[in-house]
């Protein structure tokens, strides 16, 4: 986005063409990072139609560069503008000190800081069609609106709609390095470096150097904010309408997130015990127990063995080593595996809205191989 002289430049723009040695380092850091093939299409007609802005679940430097850096390198319409996060540090020096000018400048003259707000630059962004990023868990604009009543990203969002003829398209956006199943039960890594869902930034940075090759960039169903306010009653207080936005929003992230890591998984030995003692079960040991005229305890230990036998005990180590052998296998046995795109996409939406249950027509071991390899490469949990 091209700025006027005269214009007060901020540090939330990151619209540079990387240098040399910074571009090597990206290149090096994000090149192997994936993104869903299937939503490139419809990011370019949205930007087409409409100003394109893209909503993550919470503030970060690093995802944002990998946002940036991936969508600008695939010629994707790209984040030029990340809402209230500070960029400087990679900013050219000459641009570093026009903002930092610009910044001293306007407090000179005013007595306070420049507001993107208040000054009007977030609004031309729109305006002009720019794609931009906003946070929608974000503590610190919460603090802003909240104390000092500063405005939210999606109010300013819908208040500006409401003076645009052109749409302005939301797209939840997430971003995944590793894709093994979440637990519901605490680890000692959990308390140290914060949860996966929202970690801290030492585990964010050891996760993406041990995963960053299996980095994947997902995008949930837009909302286009012109036809939301179109359906809704004149007199409906935006506030309001800000929450159910926002609780969409991340409804859509977290749904689209448990497609690809499938459901948050027990421990085997918690669903052993919810199974075991389960009043039911404990009925029917007890029964068979008096009929067989066995021990209770003898009975208790057979079932005990016999969900040993039949549970699964999943592991997202496992699926990745079989998926470099199977890759390797069917190399060997076919000249490739074609997939039906708009079957499998929606197949996708299906499993955002409930439980997945595959059937096959028979019984047969290289298809079930086959199905669960195709959907650990689409970037979806397998059956368990």
């Amino acid at each position: 986005m091209k700025t006027a002289e005269k214009e007060i430049l901020y540090p939330y723009v990151l619209d540079d063409k990387p240098r040399f040695l910074l571009g090597w380092v990206l290149y090096t850091l994000f090149r192997r990072a994936k993104v869903d093939e299937s939503a490139k299409e419809g990011l370019k007609q949205l930007h087409k139609e409409g100003t394109v802005v893209y909503a993550t679940k919470y503030r970060g430097h690093l995802d944002y560069l990998l946002y940036h850096y991936n969508l600008r390198r695939r010629r994707l319409p790209y984040p030029t503008i990340a809402f209230d996060l500070n960029m400087s540090w990679l900013l050219p020096f000459s641009r570093f000190f026009k903002v930092l000018f610009s910044y001293l400048s306007h407090f000179y003259r005013t007595g306070s800081l420049p507001s993107p707000y208040q000054t009007g630059f977030y609004r031309k962004a729109m305006q002009e069609g720019t794609p931009s990023l906003i946070f929608l868990i974000d503590p610190k604009r919460f603090v802003s609106r909240f104390i000092h009543a500063e405005k939210d990203h999606l109010q300013f969002l819908l208040e500006t709609q409401k003076d645009l003829d052109r749409p302005i398209y939301i797209v939840p956006q997430l971003i995944l390095y590793d894709t093994s199943v979440e637990k519901d039960y605490e680890t000692l890594t959990d308390i140290l470096f914060g949860y996966r869902d929202k970690p801290s930034v030492i585990r964010k940075i050891l996760m993406f150097l041990k995963h960053r090759g299996e980095a994947f960039i997902d995008f949930a169903q837009p909302l286009d904010l012109r036809a939301y306010l179109q359906s809704q009653p004149p007199d409906r207080p935006l506030q309001a309408m800000v929450a159910e936005v926002r609780d969409a929003l991340i409804e859509s992230i977290d749904s689209r997130k448990r497609v690809i890591l499938g459901p948050i998984m027990k421990s085997r030995q918690q669903l052993k015990e919810m199974v075991l003692m389960d009043p039911r079960v404990s009925e029917t040991i007890e029964s068979t127990a008096a009929s067989e005229k066995k021990s209770l305890r003898y009975a208790r230990k057979k079932a005990g063995e016999y969900f040993d036998e039949i549970a699964a005990d999943f592991n997202i180590t496992y699926v990745h080593l079989f998926d470099i052998v199977l890759k390797w296998l069917w190399k060997k046995l076919f000249e490739g595996i074609d997939v039906d795109a708009s079957v499998l996409g929606m197949v996708k939406e299906w499993a955002r809205k409930g439980p997945l249950i595959f059937i096959p027509s028979y019984k047969s071991h290289i298809d079930y191989l086959l199905l669960n390899y195709v959907l650990h490469e689409s970037h979806m949990h397998i059956p368990r």
